[in-house]
């Protein structure tokens, strides 16, 4: 069991779950070339138990989560807590899952090379889905609950600030309507940190933005909140340049969180005097 072994253990449980490809570009540099170690590597870890894989025929892909020896490694990296349970669902939870995870890797590869930004903090869905954010909806009177698929937190190391964001993974796999339900909520928040949504194709990107703004309308609230990007523009090499349409305002990039704040931002940032 090498020291590559045991990141990797940890990562496929840190992360509830991922694709091949996010451990071949965080552990044998992303390279094509690579690729034969890479699956020999695993190959070797599910034969011995320490990983499960699990194929997805439609996608020609390996669903990869904690094996049954993996047990004992990972007791020892989660000094003493309480170890959690990694479910496998429906092949297009998997499918979002590793949509999810494709974001995670272009971030985690992106600040490790940026000068500019750390990656500070990521939260899985099964944590925000103990403490949804829940908001009152005037128009049905009812508590709405949200759970992003994921939150994370950006640090800014030229200016000192802290930016939190949601993240909603849309694969348009769901209706408009129930996006709108959605949207509703987010616009509600008091706390208006922003929500990014990655999307397939600039066609949602624009029904969404469409639909943000008439709800945004309709409660006379304030819609820069609501950012939105294609999944084309979510890697390690652009995630942190890529142009994010904000609803209501001009496109902005994660690079923005670098440069010095001259008027009132729609990012809430927290810490060392920042906004």
């Amino acid at each position: 069991m090498t020291q590559r072994d045991l990141g990797i253990i940890s990562m496929v449980y840190d992360y509830e779950g991922c694709g091949v490809e996010h451990i071949r570009q965080l552990f044998f540099h992303g390279a094509s070339n690579r690729s034969i170690p890479c699956y020999r590597r695993l190959s070797y870890l599910v034969k011995q138990g320490y990983l499960r894989s699990l194929l997805l025929p439609a996608l020609n892909k390996h669903f990869l989560t904690p094996g049954t020896k993996a047990r004992s490694v990972l007791s020892r990296l989660v000094q003493g807590c309480e170890m959690k349970r990694i479910r496998i669902d429906s092949p297009l939870y998997i499918m979002h899952k590793l949509a999810v995870c494709d974001v995670r890797v272009a971030l985690e590869l992106a600040t490790k090379t940026s000068s500019l930004f750390l990656l500070t903090e990521w939260v899985n869905e099964s944590v925000l889905r103990r403490a949804p954010v829940s908001v009152a909806d005037p128009e049905t009177t009812k508590q709405t609950l949200l759970i992003p698929d994921a939150a994370f937190t950006l640090l800014a190391q030229t200016t000192g600030r802290r930016a939190e964001f949601y993240l909603e993974m849309d694969l348009a796999t769901v209706s408009l309507k129930a996006i709108r339900g959605r949207l509703r909520g987010y616009l509600l928040r008091k706390q208006p940190s922003p929500v990014l949504f990655v999307v397939p194709d600039a066609k949602r990107q624009t029904a969404i933005m469409q639909v943000a703004l008439a709800e945004a309308a309709r409660l006379k609230a304030n819609p820069t909140s609501i950012w939105i990007t294609t999944k084309a523009g979510v890697t390690s090499e652009t995630v942190l340049s890529v142009p994010w349409l904000v609803v209501g305002a001009q496109p902005v990039t994660l690079h923005g969180l670098a440069e010095p704040i001259k008027e009132e931002s729609a990012v809430v940032f927290s810490g060392n005097g920042g906004q």
